[in-house]
């Protein structure tokens, strides 16, 4: 290896390490802040009943204000707000630290035909149908599920007005939005610096991990191929950014459905499933046929690049050397552990 590669090399590992680190930084800004904000409701809440008086005790009344932090329709909201500044500073941050060593346009024009995007809508559709029924598979079997019950809730429409609005506001717009500014504007982004088929599935990897829990996981990575995909041909964020919204869309409609249906929808659901799969795995097929596979071509435009970056200085710049970045094993690991605390056994 010469000298400019090694240089090469190093300024990559360094891009690779600043993409992950937008992400540590996410995290570590998101937990700081619901802690936060857990802490001083708690503290208003036991002082203001104290304040008022009464004959409870203190004892009772901080079990009390433990048991509210801990409601489903608290949680999601502390949720929205602590994701919604955390993601904003770390996209921020991240665009700064990468924009060092790489930078792209990430708000061109969509350069893909409206057809196209409507396949992508409906792939979209068949894959969570199929990552619905593999989640389900598993649960029935192991009586595990990746999810802790309280997290679960809040992530449920239920019968709770407020917690419903804070849900659809977070997933819908929110989480959709930001998320596909971090992982498709920052990470995927600086991972194409090697090449776009590495940023696409490094980028899938790297989002599913980033959900946190076993049962989005899969999902997440799945979804992040498709939104992936759409994000290299058609050179824009602004695909991923709908299809992202539309899947989280797609998600709250059926457990609305669930909710006020129960067990009356079930059937129609398992055959709404079973057809979803298939046109799904259709849909996938015409659209890489129609717009062919990921290469050299695909991707955001790129405004300014490594020095010196070339084929044959690319070599060994795939799993390799992220796998050399410790931001990416700091997050990784993180985030698997996170998942690995949630676990919730259901039977």
């Amino acid at each position: 290896m010469d000298n400019n590669q090694k240089a090469v090399k190093t300024r990559v590992r360094k891009l690779y390490n600043s993409a992950c680190l937008t992400l540590v930084i996410q995290f570590l800004v998101s937990t700081a802040i619901s802690t936060v904000i857990t802490m001083i409701y708690m503290l208003v809440r036991v002082a203001t009943a104290l304040v008022q008086g009464g004959d409870a005790a203190v004892e009772t009344v901080v079990d009390f204000a433990i048991e509210e932090a801990l409601s489903p329709r608290f949680l999601i909201i502390v949720t929205a707000i602590s994701f919604l500044i955390a993601n904003i500073v770390a996209y921020f941050s991240g665009n700064a630290i990468i924009k060092k060593h790489y930078s792209a346009e990430i708000f061109g024009k969509i350069q893909m035909k409206p057809s196209d995007c409507i396949l992508s809508l409906v792939a979209i559709l068949g894959l969570q149908s199929f990552s619905a029924v593999v989640q389900s598979i598993i649960m029935s079997v192991t009586g595990v599920s990746g999810m802790d019950e309280v997290t679960a809730q809040a992530l449920t429409i239920s019968g709770d007005t407020v917690q419903n609005v804070v849900l659809v506001v977070y997933t819908v717009v929110i989480a959709a939005i930001s998320e596909e500014l971090l992982c498709r504007g920052v990470v995927m982004k600086a991972f194409c610096v090697k090449s776009p088929a590495f940023a696409l599935v490094a980028s899938s990897v790297v989002f599913g991990l980033m959900h946190g829990n076993f049962n989005q996981m899969f999902n997440g990575f799945l979804l992040g191929l498709v939104i992936g995909y759409t994000a290299l041909k058609s050179k824009s964020i602004i695909l991923p950014i709908i299809l992202h919204m539309f899947a989280n869309g797609h998600a709250m409609v059926w457990g609305a459905l669930e909710y006020k249906f129960g067990e009356n929808i079930e059937n129609i659901e398992n055959i709404y499933l079973a057809a979803m799969i298939l046109i799904g795995v259709a849909a996938i097929v015409a659209l890489i046929k129609r717009n062919g596979k990921i290469d050299e071509k695909d991707g955001f435009k790129v405004i300014s690049t490594i020095d010196g970056i070339a084929d044959e200085s690319k070599k060994g710049l795939t799993w390799a050397t992220l796998f050399k970045s410790a931001m990416f094993w700091l997050f990784a690991l993180t985030y698997i552990i996170y998942a690995i605390m949630s676990i919730n056994v259901t039977q």
